[in-house]
């Protein structure tokens, strides 16, 4: 059974991708969408979220400040995966300690999304090279 995700990033032409993929290739519904944290936080009370796809980089709210607030004020049932241009180590490890369930590059998005999808909706977590580092 699909999950219903909701999409925050500032970059339009990401969010249309990943929109048109996520509604075309998977059994998930986009819930919503939107630019940046503060927004998100306003409307996601209005409709069932299982799964936020949240830019790090977003406008206003940034993704820290996002994920503090979700992990915060909301169930810890809602998985949260931060989604970067790049990978920095300093970034990965700040948004594992606030509660995300995963981080994923954006240039890796179509090939991993699923993959990540399916471990944090199990329980599990997708923080890359953390095991590798002396962390």
């Amino acid at each position: 059974m699909g999950l219903n995700i909701f999409i925050v990033d500032g970059n339009t032409p990401f969010r249309t991708v990943v929109q048109m993929y996520l509604s075309e290739y998977t059994e998930h519904c986009v819930v919503g969408v939107d630019s940046n944290g503060r927004d998100f936080l306003e409307k996601s009370g209005e409709v069932k979220v299982d799964v936020v796809l949240l830019g790090v980089n977003v406008p206003e709210m940034d993704g820290v400040e996002t994920l503090m607030y979700l992990r915060k004020m909301c169930s810890t049932q809602l998985k949260v995966i931060v989604l970067s241009p790049y990978i920095e180590i300093e970034t990965l490890k700040y948004v594992h300690q606030a509660g995300a369930d995963a981080y994923l590059e954006k240039g890796d998005f179509l090939y991993e999304i699923n993959h990540v999808i399916e471990k944090v909706k199990n329980g599990g977590t997708y923080f890359p090279l953390l095991q590798t580092q002396n962390y």
